[in-house]
């Protein structure tokens, strides 16, 4: 009986428990493959040897009526051939692939330089030409019978690594939600002021919003503790850790390549089992690149709004057209970034419709090889 014989009862399985029942017989498919292939192996050199000394035979044989191009044919095909037995190893992880693409090649003849070799040595060259069946015969033996096993796990791989990037979409793509109401929020508050007129509205709806990035940024990275430990017990000079110390909102925003994830990682892998306390601070930093590259643009924006709006206040005198001029620019901004992020969410729901399309494929593809493997209904 087969090893893939052994699924006989027609039963329903989830996904996941065909998945489960396949990593196991996959396992144990590889033991049994390994030892067979081993096996083979050895049977597989004996009759190598065996080959060689056909060949030795076959190139004392005469060619019919003794032709001379037969001859230097048969010359030049025992030749070859000894040359490349020589170099098999048998000691070789690849030995039996090695075997099998000499003997898919061996003498190096061509088809018609063959018929010569049948024709003209028909009965002297019989042997080696049983010889190479007999071996191809045990190669086929050894054939692994766990490729579509393998198959079914690289499918449910796939599918899992979908699944993470439609989820870094989606996380994306709330973050960017975000982000196009605060745009047309702020859209629609210049949108309705006057020119001429200054509404305080403006400059402390800007500097609520800096001031709420700062507090929630310094919230997030609120790590002083295992910073100031790491640096006082490492002995170390990291000059950008300081000011996370001294003021985690502004590092940020000097901390363009948001090293600040490295850092937090090197700093509790060095004080491994005395942090435990801040544990899962810790993971949230450290997955929280894309969160903190996002959040670092939006202050950085939100600052630069706060600085324009103090310079608008301290403008107040200006003339109606210079106000109207700068206003009208900053809805034409404000419009530009509305329909950049309109675009992006575009894009990111149409890469997050082909993931969804592939997942579904791969996923009806995975079930029906699953169905087979496990001789059941796999849903």
């Amino acid at each position: 009986m087969g090893f893939f014989s052994r699924f006989k009862k027609e039963e329903n399985y989830t996904l996941q428990q065909a998945m489960d029942l396949i990593a196991k017989r996959l396992a144990e498919a590889e033991g049994e493959h390994r030892e067979k292939y081993k096996k083979t192996a050895v049977d597989v050199a004996k009759e190598m040897d065996v080959l060689a000394d056909l060949v030795k035979t076959f190139e004392e044989s005469h060619a019919l009526n003794n032709h001379k191009g037969a001859e230097q044919i048969k010359n030049r095909f025992c030749s070859v051939t000894n040359n490349q037995l020589k170099v098999l190893n048998s000691e070789s992880d690849n030995y039996l692939d090695d075997v099998r693409a000499t003997l898919n090649g061996i003498g190096g003849l061509t088809q018609k330089q063959i018929m010569y070799i049948k024709v003209f040595f028909e009965e002297s060259f019989q042997p080696v030409l049983k010889k190479v069946r007999s071996i191809e015969s045990l190669l086929e033996k050894a054939k692994d019978e766990t490729t579509d096993y393998r198959k079914a796990v690289r499918f449910y791989k796939k599918i899992r690594d979908l699944e993470e990037e439609k989820g870094k979409i989606q996380a994306e793509r709330i973050v960017n939600e975000e982000k196009i109401e605060d745009l047309k929020l702020r859209l629609s508050q210049i949108s309705s002021i006057e020119p001429g007129q200054v509404d305080e509205t403006i400059l402390a709806e800007a500097r609520r919003k800096a001031s709420s990035l700062r507090q929630e940024i310094d919230s997030f990275l609120s790590l002083q503790k295992l910073y100031k430990k790491y640096l006082h017990d490492s002995d170390t000079k990291e000059p950008l850790l300081e000011e996370y110390i001294k003021s985690p909102s502004n590092a940020l925003l000097q901390d363009s390549e948001i090293r600040i994830v490295d850092l937090t990682k090197q700093a509790a892998q060095a004080l491994e089992g005395q942090v435990d306390e801040m544990k899962k601070k810790i993971e949230t930093v450290v997955g929280g690149s894309i969160y903190l590259r996002v959040v670092r643009d939006d202050l950085a924006d939100a600052l630069n709004i706060l600085g324009t709006e103090h310079e608008k206040f301290k403008k107040q005198n200006e003339s109606l057209e210079a106000k109207k001029m700068a206003k009208d620019l900053e809805i034409q901004d404000l419009e530009s970034q509305i329909k950049k992020s309109g675009k992006i969410m575009d894009e990111s729901q149409e890469k997050f419709n082909d993931y969804n399309s592939e997942i579904s494929k791969t996923r009806t593809d995975l079930c029906l090889l699953a169905s087979k493997l496990v001789g059941g209904n796999v849903a």
